[in-house]
């Protein structure tokens, strides 16, 4: 089958998406489907269409449609009438024309399926999409610091004015201007930044925290047993925390602009406790299961090979 992957990539809107879609298709090409990447205005290269004219020649030749961005351009809808589509993590009117939503962080953490006329919908962290590699490994002392690939709210400044300490481990993420890193390392000559990284979730195991936002890696965190310390972008990786923190899986702080630095500041000096952390991860264990990239991977070709969603 040909796969076509639909996403965006910017400062703004980070680049987690993309990552997320990169996933997917190294286990589609695995298999032996082809896959394709579609853009409208990314800040990196990918196979960059323009006009409604072209994107809908892309997906007469395309089998399945799987789209991953939270701002799908509403003249586009039409095109979708004509290909299988799937969305992953869609909240915005764009839901209610998929066929299949694969929801894994904002309807909720428990797995559970629904179905109505129109579409059918996996929800839960039984269906997060994970990179492959991650590994567990003993914990050092030092704390682990990623804002996202790009951190547009400045977040990465702002814990650094406040937390100045000398076991930290920044992440400069590919959204990161020359201008900001050169900034940044002036003025913080004792901390230590890590550049270039291609795959954050290959990195975190060593660390017994992680000051992180609501997005991909506070998941990547619990994967590889590391407390996500989440100060969240915006409204949706707010609640996303909220529902986290709900469940003791790893704790908030609230928004980039009025974070609380004290209790921060606590665990950060203190630590956790190690039953609570135990707790922690045996939790998510359940509610992730064993594989669930593999079982997703496997809805996307189940649901492609179908002669109607």
């Amino acid at each position: 089958m040909k796969f076509l992957l639909k996403t965006e990539a910017s400062r703004e809107i980070g680049f987690g998406h993309l990552k997320r879609l990169e996933v997917l298709a190294k286990e589609l090409q695995k298999r032996g489907h082809e896959v394709n990447f579609v853009h409208f205005n990314s800040d990196v290269y990918m196979p960059n269409i323009k006009g409604e004219e072209s994107f809908l020649k892309l997906c007469e030749t395309n089998d399945v449609l799987i789209i991953d961005e939270p701002n799908f351009p509403k003249n586009y809808y039409s095109c979708l009438k004509i290909i299988k589509t799937i969305g992953i993590d869609e909240l915005s009117p764009l839901r209610q024309y998929l066929d299949v939503h694969i929801c894994s962080t904002l309807l909720g953490l428990e797995g559970k399926i629904i179905k109505n006329k129109k579409s059918i919908e996996y929800i839960g962290v039984k269906y997060f999409i994970f990179g492959r590699g991650i590994k567990y490994s003993n914990k050092n002392n030092r704390i682990l610091v990623s804002f996202g690939g790009s951190d547009p709210r400045n977040i990465t400044e702002k814990f650094l004015e406040n937390f100045e300490l000398d076991n930290l481990d920044v992440v400069i993420g590919p959204g990161f201007s020359k201008k900001r890193v050169k900034t940044l390392k002036e003025k913080y000559q004792n901390i230590s930044f890590l550049e270039n990284i291609k795959q954050l979730s290959q990195k975190i195991s060593p660390y017994k925290f992680i000051a992180c936002s609501g997005g991909v890696t506070a998941y990547e965190a619990l994967k590889s047993k590391c407390i996500p310390l989440i100060i969240a972008q915006n409204q949706e990786q707010e609640d996303i925390a909220k529902n986290l923190f709900a469940k003791g899986l790893g704790y908030y702080f609230g928004k980039s602009n009025q974070f609380d630095k004290k209790a921060l500041l606590s665990i950060l000096k203190e630590g956790i406790d190690r039953k609570v952390t135990d707790s922690m991860f045996k939790n998510f264990e359940k509610l992730n299961g064993e594989d669930s990239t593999t079982l997703v991977v496997d809805l996307l070709i189940k649901h492609g090979q179908s002669k109607k969603i």
